[in-house]
């Protein structure tokens, strides 16, 4: 959940150009490079307008921006904490009255709202509350005041969608907030701004904006792989020249199946130093090579423990390393890395070792491993020849479950439904007690199966059923995948 959330990020990016908010030439071309994450450049000619029209505020909303970007892109606490302080500047300046305008209560909300993202990125959650709460408020107000104001819609469409699909353990945010979330109807507002704003040259970079963010969360929630693809592949063609569409590009890209197409659009990204250095896109890569066996993902997956000074992403990054290290048959290497990554787990976590996963006390079960990464990398017909040298006679009750797991995952994805719903019954038979997340994924991909069959009766059951399993990992993402299927069901059947 993380890579989404570092993703969908970096698509909050928005253009204001009306009322006291001068967009001239400068901004426009400061904006493209912002957009680039080419920040060193926005900067430079932020601060030239900032000297010529120092009472110009679109220059200092734009300005927060390279703040956000700059955060997320270095993902470090420490850059995080020197920039915060900017934030009570800002909104300070473009709470200062005016014309009657539009887009100064929704500057103030937006701020609000980017803010609020960072700050849950960085564990301040109560702070980040108090921020959707300002957000919402403003964008209330906006919207009695505006109600034909088209990027209010963008706005709350993201918080909707948000507050919809907040796991049960943050549901004090929603309390805080005040707003009643629902993820279809929060999609349904970002789609309407898009259809809104589709023929407007003024708001093209919002546009872009939307339509990338669009794609992330339709990416994650739900199962549209050929659609979500078709879209990211139109709005992220500069990928070679824009650092953020390569990105977005490739995080979609692994996502529907297309993990050669991510990894030759990582490889060819621009780097040159007038880009900002983002880290994540090091692990990205390594952890995408690893997907498809390369033999060098380990180089990418070092050289971001090496240079990313946040360590959220450390125990998953030296996990892979260890299993790259397996997969050569260094064991040696592998127990090392294995350490490594225990060093950096959190202490809530502490959830069964999968045969796949391994550990310090024992190697992973080597086929179970090739089939786990080559599924997600979506090489399907590579994963079932791996399982089918599979030898079901003298494992263990976990290692079985994991087998007829990896197996449903593999006929779900090769439209072989019958089989696939068959072996996650087995699943959910024999893992219901153990604490793993086979169980109530086993309900989520059931649930999504029932769906696209039309069993929407079947659907709901399954999808409420992964609400009934009380702690295991990844339990939060795979709630929010079951309510927002179950909010599409529900705006379907009215």
């Amino acid at each position: 959940m993380r890579e989404v959330l570092i993703c969908i990020f970096l698509t909050l990016f928005t253009l204001v150009s009306k009322a006291d908010f001068v967009i001239n030439g400068r901004l426009l071309e400061a904006q493209n490079y912002i957009s680039r994450l080419q920040l060193k450049n926005g900067q430079a000619l932020i601060d030239a307008e900032k000297k010529d029209n120092p009472n110009n505020r679109a220059a200092i909303f734009i300005e927060n921006y390279i703040d956000i970007y700059r955060i997320i892109s270095s993902q470090n606490k420490d850059e995080y904490e020197k920039l915060l302080p900017n934030r009570d500047v800002r909104l300070t300046i473009l709470s200062r009255k005016t014309n009657p305008s539009p887009y100064f209560l929704y500057a103030q909300a937006d701020v609000h709202l980017q803010w609020a993202f960072v700050k849950s990125q960085n564990g301040d959650y109560l702070s980040a509350a108090m921020d959707f709460r300002s957000a919402f408020q403003l964008l209330e107000k906006n919207a009695s005041l505006y109600p034909n104001f088209v990027l209010n819609h963008k706005d709350m469409g993201i918080l909707k969608v948000i507050i919809g699909i907040i796991p049960d353990g943050y549901k004090w945010i929603a309390s805080i907030v005040g707003l009643n979330g629902n993820y279809e109807e929060g999609m349904g507002l970002i789609r309407k701004f898009i259809a809104s704003s589709a023929n407007s040259h003024q708001l093209s970079i919002e546009l872009q904006s939307a339509k990338n963010l669009y794609c992330l969360l339709q990416v994650n929630f739900e199962r549209n792989k050929l659609n979500n693809w078709k879209l990211t592949d139109k709005y992220t063609s500069d990928y070679e020249t824009n650092l953020m569409s390569a990105c977005i590009r490739a995080f979609v890209a692994q996502k529907c199946d297309m993990t050669d197409e991510g990894i030759r659009n990582l490889l060819v990204k621009p780097h040159t130093k007038d880009y900002t250095n983002f880290y994540f896109t090091d692990y990205l890569l390594g952890s995408m090579k690893l997907t498809r066996l390369d033999e060098d993902a380990a180089y990418y997956l070092k050289k971001f423990v090496s240079l990313c000074p946040n360590k959220n992403l450390y125990e998953e990054a030296y996990n892979k390393l260890a299993w790259c290290y397996f997969l050569r048959g260094d064991t040696s290497e592998y127990y090392l890395y294995a350490s490594m990554s225990k060093k950096y787990k959190e202490s809530n976590k502490q959830w069964p070792t999968l045969p796949s996963q391994g550990g310090l006390d024992k190697l992973p079960n080597s086929i179970l491993l090739k089939t786990r990464l080559l599924t997600d990398g979506g090489f399907y017909g590579l994963a079932e020849q791996e399982l089918l040298s599979f030898n079901n006679k003298n494992i263990s009750d976990l290692e079985r479950i994991e087998y007829y797991y990896r197996l449903a995952k593999i006929c779900q994805e090769t439209n072989k439904f019958q089989k696939a719903i068959d072996n996650y019954m087995l699943v959910i038979k024999l893992g219901s007690l153990l604490n793993v997340y086979f169980a109530p994924n086993s309900h989520l991909q059931l649930g999504t199966i029932y769906d696209k069959l039309g069993r929407k009766d079947l659907a709901v059951s399954h999808y409420n059923q992964v609400f009934t399993y009380k702690n295991y990992q990844y339990k939060y993402s795979i709630e929010q995948k079951a309510k927002a299927g179950i909010s599409s069901l529900s705006k379907m059947g009215k």
